[in-house]
């Protein structure tokens, strides 16, 4: 049973010099009153394989975060904010089955049951994905892959201040991709398969 535990860190002086300083109004110094946005990360999970064509996984997962920075953009200048405290915690799982040496098949789900505050944005309650790898005709790798996402809520950066008519729910959406490409047969190099 693998566990990770993690934290990461956004410091203020980072986001807020070099190359986003144009954007944030040259002398706009606001960034110095910011405090670090930091996230603990906590997971735990199984894994089981059946032999090397089929894998199943399961994690539990946990994120604690304190000082979430949003860029602000009205009044003007542009500004980054401190908002308070986040939190979300969810489970995923995954399956992957290879029935052929040439096919892959795989699909996912993620599900946050609780989230703090309740109009945290861009956190759905679901997120399913799934697909598909096959390489046929020796030189041609075929990849298809689809991907729904539950309403949501989202932040509006161009009101002040946070909450209230700066948050907006969006519609779920699905989202389908699709990929064709040539690949080096066995014993060809990519130099030889591009002439």
């Amino acid at each position: 049973m693998p566990c990770v535990l993690g934290e990461g860190r956004q410091l203020p002086r980072c986001l807020c010099r070099g190359k986003l300083q144009p954007l944030l109004g040259g002398g706009n110094t606001r960034w110095k009153t910011l405090k670090a946005e930091t996230v603990n990360h906590y997971e735990a999970g199984l894994s089981h394989a059946i032999g090397k064509r089929f894998r199943a996984d399961v994690t539990w997962f946990n994120n604690d975060g304190k000082n979430r920075m949003i860029l602000v953009s009205v009044p003007a200048p542009p500004r980054y904010e401190n908002i308070g405290d986040c939190r979300t915690e969810g489970v995923e799982a995954s399956v992957t089955w290879t029935p052929l040496d040439e096919l892959s098949v795989f699909a996912g789900a993620t599900h946050l049951y609780a989230r703090s505050p309740v109009n945290l944005p861009y956190a759905p309650d679901w997120s399913v994905s799934a697909g598909l790898n096959y390489r046929f005709l020796r030189d041609f790798k075929l990849s298809v892959d689809g991907l729904y996402v539950d309403k949501q809520l989202t932040a509006n950066n161009r009101t002040a201040d946070y909450g209230g008519s700066s948050i907006a729910a969006v519609s779920e959406y699905f989202l389908m991709n699709a990929k064709l490409t040539p690949m080096p047969g066995p014993g060809t190099t990519k130099d030889e398969n591009n002439q």
